[in-house]
């Protein structure tokens, strides 16, 4: 089951995709904020898997930047979605950069497209799940290295062990009277 953060200025807009999201069936558990400062909060309390956020809110365009940098600090495998009335391609390539997953523009008339947003998240919720296997299997990769390191040197040492009985072979087994076979 993911945890989604919807955060928006408009309390109507929040209310509808909250209310979208819950109603699809998927078990999506999704939280609320109405602004940057309250979205930090619940952030600082609560995992979430997809931040959904306005990117201009009554503290400016900061606002929807700062929810979206407050997501990654807390976990840079959360996956933020953009969302905005105002879109332009210089806030989305600044959203981009700074670590969303997706810009949507808010029509005027028709608000959110609502199944855009649901392909949005479901390609949000499994990329994190994906970035989680793939860090899951470079942590196990690193463990077995260092693991393998300690054997690789334990081998080595034997490896140099046998070389030496190797060519000491002769020198051993001479004076026990015991002649070593040639070509070995």
């Amino acid at each position: 089951m993911a945890r989604i953060l919807v955060v928006d200025d408009e309390p109507s807009a929040s209310s509808e995709i909250s209310g979208y999201l819950r109603d699809l069936g998927h078990g999506y558990e999704v939280d609320t904020a109405c602004d940057a400062p309250e979205a930090k909060q619940k952030m600082a309390e609560n995992a979430y898997d997809v931040v959904i956020a306005d990117m201009v809110m009554p503290s400016g365009k900061e606002a929807g930047l700062g929810v979206l940098r407050a997501a990654k600090q807390k976990d840079s495998l959360t996956q933020v979605i953009v969302l905005t009335g105002y879109g332009n391609v210089s806030n989305a390539v600044e959203s981009m950069r700074a670590g969303a997953i997706h810009y949507l523009e808010k029509r005027a008339e028709e608000g959110v497209e609502f199944d855009i947003l649901h392909e949005q998240v479901k390609e949000a919720i499994l990329r994190r799940i994906l970035l989680r296997y793939v860090h899951d299997v470079y942590k196990s990769l690193a463990q077995m290295r260092s693991g393998l390191s300690g054997i690789s040197s334990q081998v080595q040492e034997y490896s140099a062990l046998l070389d030496t009985v190797a060519r000491t072979k002769d020198q051993v087994l001479g004076p026990l009277g015991v002649k070593p076979e040639s070509g070995n």
